[in-house]
């Protein structure tokens, strides 16, 4: 997989619905080329499905690449990180990914193996208004944890030193996880597609 630096499934799927599955998130420079590549074949898509169902995270950064892709352009940051020393605001990544057309909708699909930075790139997504969110709930990993300590008996511990903090929502997706906006039943494809037709017979483009 590290071929594809996680780009696991990249196509258009009938009627002209892009669909991108990413497993996990690499560091930018791997990753970068492969999801500029993915989002040029997709840039006349009607609209974009997200397919991060059993990616457990990876490189923030890399996410947050993708995320300022996705959202307004004039949005610089979207959550802020919260340690001992303060609240600091998390900058969004100036992209050089290219732009998916903010007048197409998107929907992010996940399962309760989407992990971390997908969970981020989820859960930024749906208060920003730009996706929903289909599938079922999600891991609920949002805190970062420091380097761990050595314990006797060939033991560690680590422990969280930081959190991220949304500012729509005042909060995060720890032991929550992130809520999907409708469940994706037996086949959570066929209702993202489903929901992509709708909006686009509405001329919609987000919620």
């Amino acid at each position: 997989m590290a071929a594809n630096a996680g780009v696991r499934d990249v196509r258009l799927l009938d009627p002209s619905i892009g669909y991108l599955r990413l497993s996990a998130f690499y560091a930018p420079d791997q990753a970068e080329p492969k999801l500029r590549a993915a989002l040029l074949l997709l840039q006349d898509a009607r609209g974009l499905i997200l397919d991060l169902r059993q990616n457990g995270g990876g490189d923030a950064d890399t996410a947050n690449l993708l995320l300022s892709s996705l959202i307004d352009p004039k949005t610089t940051s979207v959550q802020s990180i919260e340690t001992r020393s303060g609240l600091t605001p998390q900058a969004l990544s100036t992209t050089s990914l290219p732009r998916f057309p903010s007048d197409r909708p998107v929907v992010v699909l996940v399962d309760r193996r989407t992990g971390s930075a997908a969970e981020f790139l989820a859960y930024s997504l749906q208060h920003e208004k730009r996706a929903i969110v289909i599938g079922s709930r999600t891991g609920g990993a949002a805190h970062m944890i420091g380097e761990p300590t050595r314990l006797p008996h060939s033991l560690s511990i680590t422990i969280p030193n930081g959190r991220p903090v949304n500012h729509k929502t005042g909060g995060d997706w720890e032991r929550l996880g992130v809520t999907p906006d409708q469940n994706g039943g037996d086949d959570p494809l066929h209702v993202a597609r489903r929901w992509i037709e709708t909006q686009d017979a509405l001329g919609q483009g987000a919620r």
